[in-house]
């Protein structure tokens, strides 16, 4: 969840990883729209959920080519922000 739009959820077992996408997206690519890309690496990072080529390859095949180096770019920063944590979740 990104701390800057979302509460951390109270009064329950679910666990909650706070993830500045926006920030992130924000200050790393120029653009905050891309904070759901940014959500996306972090989870297929700390899941392992589909492989990393699987996601870059999904990418390049399914965005509008002016958007998919911002994309790519969007999800590599998710992965290294979650790689300098040692996040990892099971699904």
């Amino acid at each position: 969840m990104d701390p800057q739009y979302v509460a951390p959820p109270q009064g329950h077992s679910a666990r909650a990883e706070a993830i500045p996408a926006t920030e992130l997206a924000s200050t790393k690519l120029g653009n905050r729209l891309a904070a759901n890309m940014v959500l996306l690496g972090y989870l297929v990072e700390a899941t392992g959920i589909v492989p990393w080529a699987a996601l870059e390859a999904s990418i390049r095949q399914n965005v509008p080519e002016r958007f998919v180096e911002l994309n790519v770019c969007a999800a590599n920063e998710g992965r290294t922000w979650t790689m300098g944590r040692s996040a990892r979740l099971e699904v």
